[in-house]
C-alpha cells in the first residue's frame, strides 16, 4: 500500500488583534509626545551655547582691535543718522563704505564672519550671507548687518578719519558694561531669535542672557527706526548694563 509522505503541518504565528495594535500605536505616541519636548529643549541649548560662543569670539576680535589702536574701538552707533537702533552694519551699501563692524572686517578681524550672526536668527535680512544680507560685505548698493547690535556708548563717524580721543570708547575703561548683545533695535529682531530675551556680552568677557520682561515695556515702544526712541534704546541698554 503506497503511503503518502508525511509533511509537518507549518507553524503559524497569532497575528495582532486591532486592540493589541492600537495600544502598541498608543505607546509609541505617547514616547514621541515624551521625547520630543527633550529633544526641542536639547536643540535651543545647543543653540544658546553656539550664540554666548560667537559673542565671545567677537570680543576676542574687539580685544585685538583695542590692543592695535591703544584701546579706542568703534563700539556705539552710527553718528549719522544718529539712531541708536543703526548698531549692526558691517557695510553701508548707500554710503557705500565700510561703517561700525566694518573697522574690524577691514583690519582682518572677521574672517570668522558666521560667528557675528545669531545661530537662532529667523530672519533672511539678518542672516549670515542671506539673500538681502551678502557675505563678503562691500557691494554697492547692498547694506550688510550683523545679528549682534553694538552697545550705545558712542556716537561713531562712518569715516574713521573723523575718529579721535573724543567720540570713540576705550575698552578698558568700560568695566563690566555691555558692549553688545542681540539686537534690541526693535521687537522683531528680538521675535526672530531667542524670543523670549537676548544673549549679552560685557566688557570683561561675561556672556549672560537678559530676559526680554526685564526690558520689553521700552521694546514695545520702539516701531521703527528713528531717532524718536532713542531714549527707548538707551533705557533698554541701562537695563541690560545690570545683567
Amino acid at each position: 500500500m503506497h503511503r503518502s509522505p508525511h509533511r509537518p503541518t507549518a507553524c503559524r504565528r497569532p497575528a495582532f488583534t486591532l486592540i493589541e495594535l492600537l495600544v502598541v500605536i498608543a505607546i509609541v505616541a505617547l514616547l514621541i509626545g515624551l521625547l520630543l519636548p527633550v529633544l526641542g529643549n536639547a536643540r535651543d541649548a545647543a543653540v544658546d551655547v553656539r550664540c554666548q560662543a560667537n559673542q565671545r569670539t567677537i570680543h576676542q576680535s574687539f580685544h585685538v582691535y583695542a590692543n592695535d589702536f591703544d584701546q579706542y574701538v568703534p563700539i556705539g552707533y552710527r553718528a549719522a543718522p544718529g539712531f541708536k537702533q543703526f548698531n549692526l552694519n558691517v557695510y553701508s551699501g548707500f554710503a557705500d563704505r565700510f561703517v561700525l563692524y566694518g573697522w574690524l572686517y577691514q583690519h582682518g578681524l572677521m574672517d570668522a564672519g558666521e560667528a557675528f550672526y545669531c545661530p537662532a536668527e529667523t530672519s533672511d535680512g539678518e542672516s549670515f550671507d542671506g539673500d538681502d544680507n551678502p557675505w563678503p560685505p562691500g557691494t554697492p548698493g547692498r547694506n550688510t548687518l550683523v545679528s549682534y547690535g553694538l552697545a550705545p556708548l558712542a556716537a561713531i563717524p562712518d569715516d574713521p578719519a573723523d575718529a579721535n580721543a573724543t567720540n570713540l570708547p576705550r575698552l578698558e575703561l568700560q568695566g563690566q558694561r555691555a558692549i553688545l548683545a542681540d539686537s534690541v533695535g526693535l521687537p522683531e529682531r528680538v521675535d526672530s531669535r531667542h524670543g523670549d530675551g537676548v544673549f549679552a556680552l560685557y566688557a570683561d568677557a561675561a556672556v549672560r542672557f537678559i530676559e526680554r520682561d526685564r526690558f520689553d515695556a521700552d521694546l514695545a515702544l520702539c516701531t521703527s527706526l528713528s531717532d524718536a526712541f532713542n531714549g527707548e534704546q538707551q533705557r533698554i541698554w541701562d537695563e541690560i548694563d545690570k545683567r
